[in-house]
């Protein structure tokens, strides 16, 4: 999932999240609806903080700003959005809805087995599983998604942890390619 181009459009970008979001609440709505437990987990958007650099001749120490004040405002509200929602449902339904927010060092580490895990290693431990994914940046996001979704397990369904962590952590598992494969898959080798 993509969203458009919008600039400094904002009411682009929200009405494309709010669709987005909608679509997937309806769901959790008619879940709740018809008494089923209800679970959401989802991946914390990420807004790099500025750092301080030195440079290296001059000694001098600037700012490097990571993100600017437009991708902050897109990506701040989307997870008050989404748990504001599914609140409100829980409250139309007069159901519990849990949420949770997943940090992507956690999602590195439910995945990879360690917070600092790069694109390639989480797309290799995803395939390991037996996840079939994409390949390219939807590889990565689809990566993501299935770390959000084992934290999820973990936390919900804590009677499956054992069989995830078979086939993401033994010798045999369920390995389908090389973490070689997983870098040249991500950068559109193969």
């Amino acid at each position: 999932m993509r969203p458009p181009a919008s600039g400094v459009d904002y009411g682009v970008f929200g009405e494309f999240y709010l669709d987005f979001f909608g679509a997937k609440l309806s769901a959790v709505c008619q879940a709740a609806a018809h008494g089923e437990p209800v679970k959401i987990a989802y991946e914390a958007p990420i807004v790099p903080h500025p750092r301080l650099e030195r440079d290296a001749k001059s000694g001098k120490v600037t700012m490097k700003v990571l993100t600017t004040v437009q991708t902050t405002r897109k990506l701040g509200f989307l997870g008050v959005a989404l748990e504001a929602a599914a609140r409100t449902c829980a409250r139309l339904y007069d159901r519990e809805i849990e949420v949770r927010e997943c940090q992507i060092q956690a999602i590195k580490n439910e995945l990879a087995g360690h917070t600092r895990a790069d694109k390639a290693e989480m797309i290799y431990a995803a395939r390991r599983a037996g996840i079939a994914l994409p390949t390219g940046n939807d590889a990565m996001d689809a990566a993501d998604s299935f770390g959000v979704w084992l934290i999820g397990v973990r936390k919900w369904a804590p009677e499956h942890r054992a069989m995830w962590d078979r086939r993401l952590f033994s010798a045999t598992g369920q390995e389908r390619m090389s973490a070689t494969e997983a870098r040249d898959l991500f950068k559109g080798r193969r």
